[in-house]
Order: structure tokens, then sequence, then C-alpha cells
């Protein structure tokens, strides 16, 4: 039988998200309520796009058209890019993206963050991986398998008191207020907490949220994705004049020993710079790398679009980082997110 490939309507969202649940190839970012998300927050044009081969759903690609003054006009997917059953299901889905990238005029097609490099005629780039850890059934397991650097970092959290809550939507103001101003002193943008409403509205039941506590004082807090057998980590950071108390130690350990006691199998640690700083701290929790591929279709670029590095190279980009840390937070919670709608990515 042939692949037949197609926009998804309406009546098609259950079986879409069934297809998502059982494919080993998923993530949470496959389940339709992405597409409900990324159109009411930011009012991006969506073509989720599945495979289907005698009726039966063999591969999706959720795809967002984003008109950025800073991007350009592009056509990509949120994080974990394409998932399919086979290449031919794939390539079927990466040829049809290519006709909306020409018939929209945009620049290029990006399948971002994808766990399979796709042989359909793109340009690939690999710079990042994201971090495994597999979860034993028992934190006395996990405790023994950790680096005994990270052992030293979590007794130092408990010998500073820290304290760890674990929970969903009722901790999201404690979420939105400490991850905006680690954003902040970052010099990045943060996102809206209109965004975190929307997601709570459609993916509730898979959001777990881990907040960090130093005397009373929030100090850390840390958004992870619950979906099937695995914990996927999204956002989060801790401030950095608490960082010699450990908060990423004990944020890190309760969330796998909660994996652990509620029988995820592994954790996924999220995307890191291979070499970098977060890459090794990571590797040290026993986390084991997978490749990450950015998979581009040129559609009058001569070169794949690479917004770090040229964003690092440009003076008014070093002026704004420079300035953005010094405002009140306040004033960044405003703009942020009208910045974040043209790096929605960043």
């Amino acid at each position: 039988m042939m692949v037949k490939v197609m926009e998804l309507c309406e009546g098609d969202k259950p079986a879409w998200d069934e297809y998502v649940w059982h494919s080993p190839a998923a993530t949470p970012y496959h389940l339709v309520g992405w597409k409900r998300v990324m159109e009411k927050t930011y009012g991006y044009p969506s073509h989720y796009l599945m495979a289907k081969e005698g009726g039966r759903i063999e591969g999706v690609l959720p795809l967002f058209e984003i008109r950025s003054r800073i991007l350009g006009h592009s056509l990509t997917t949120l994080p974990g890019g394409l998932c399919a059953d086979s290449e031919g299901a794939a390539v079927a889905l990466i040829e049809l993206a290519k006709e909306l990238t020409v018939n929209i005029n945009a620049k290029y097609l990006g399948i971002r963050d994808s766990r399979k490099e796709w042989n359909a005629g793109l340009v690939s780039v690999c710079k990042h991986c994201t971090m495994i850890r597999e979860l034993p059934s028992t934190s006395e397991e996990l405790w023994k398998g950790l680096h005994r650097g990270v052992r030293r970092g979590i007794q130092n959290a408990l010998k500073n008191d820290l304290k760890v809550s674990i929970g969903g939507e009722e901790y999201l103001d404690d979420f939105y207020a400490l991850f905006s101003k680690f954003t902040r002193d970052l010099s990045t943008p943060c996102f809206s907490r209109v965004f975190l409403n929307n997601i709570v509205e459609e993916l509730s039941d898979h959001l777990l949220i881990c907040c960090v506590r130093w005397q009373g004082r929030l100090i850390g807090a840390f958004a992870t994705f619950l979906f099937r057998d695995a914990l996927f980590g999204a956002w989060g950071g801790s401030l950095r004049k608490y960082l010699d108390r450990s908060p990423n130690h004990i944020a890190y350990w309760e969330l796998m020993r909660y994996g652990c006691e509620h029988l995820f199998r592994r954790i996924d640690l999220g995307r890191s710079r291979i070499g970098s700083g977060q890459y090794e701290f990571k590797k040290g929790w026993g986390a084991q790398p997978r490749p990450l591929y950015q998979q581009y279709f040129l559609n009058g670029l001569k070169v794949v679009p690479d917004i770090s590095t040229q964003m690092e190279a440009d003076y008014k980009y070093r002026l704004f980082t420079r300035l953005w840390r010094k405002l009140p937070l306040p004033l960044t919670q405003r703009l942020g997110p009208h910045i974040r709608r043209h790096l929605p990515f960043a």
C-alpha cells in the first residue's frame, strides 16, 4: 500500500494522540494539545501532517508557520521534530513539508531536535544532544549509581536544609516567578504566564513542577513533562547567588527519586550543547547522550540559520544582553513575551 500524507482534521485528533502515545519515537511535544497551546499563545498558523498507510497512522509531523522579525519567515517543528515508524512515512511527510515551505514562500523548513537523522535531502547539523538517565526500581539503587561528586552536592543541599516540593499547577505561580528572574539574569527574554496557562489548560495531566526553597525563600524551580514511562525536563534553573547550596543537585535528585517511586523507567534531562558545562553536569548523574539533529530544507537561503552564533557576533545583541540584566523584573516580564514571540524556541 502507498503512504498517503494529509493535514490533521478535527476528527483525527484522538487517533493522532493514540499514535503518539504508543510510538517509541514520540515525545510529549508530539501531542496534539501543543497545536492549541501555540495557536492560542502566539497565533502561529499550524500544519499538522499525518502519514497513513491502509488507514493506519505511520508518522506525524507537527509544523508551525512563524513570521519573525529576527529569524524571518519559516516553517518549523517543536522540539522532537518528526515522529515516524518507517523511513518511507518520514520521507513522505518531509516532501509535503517542503512543498508547503515553497508554497508559503518561507525561507526554510526546520525539523528541530529530531532524534533521528532522516535521509530526505535535508541539511543536517548536530551540535546538541539530549541526556537520558535510566531509572532503577528503587532510590537506593539510584544513589549507588551516582558519581561521588553528585552525591556530595546532594549531601550539601541537605546540610543546608533545602526543602523540595513537587506537584502540578498549584506551583505555577512559584515556577514563573523564579524562572522569569532566572532568565532575566541570563539576559534571555522569558515566555509569558499566558503560555503556561495554556499548557495547563491543554496538558495539565503531563505537567510536574519541582520547587526548591531555602529558609522559606524560593531559590530554584523546574518544569517537567510526564509522558508514558519517562520524565522529560523542559525548563528550569536556580538563582546564581544560591548555587553554593546546591539547589540544582537536590532538584535533580528529588525528580529522579519521584521517577523511581512512581515506576518511571527513565528521565530525559533535556537538551545540552555537546561538551558544555551543562552536558558535563548531567553526565555526572549517569545520563547518556543521545544526538539531536537540526535538519533544514533551505528555500532561498544559502546556509543554515544559526541565530545564536549570529547574535553573539552582533554588538547590538551584546549591548542588549548587558542592558536586559539590569532591567526591573516586572518590566522584563512584560516585554519578554513580545520578544519571545519572534524567538519561540530560544
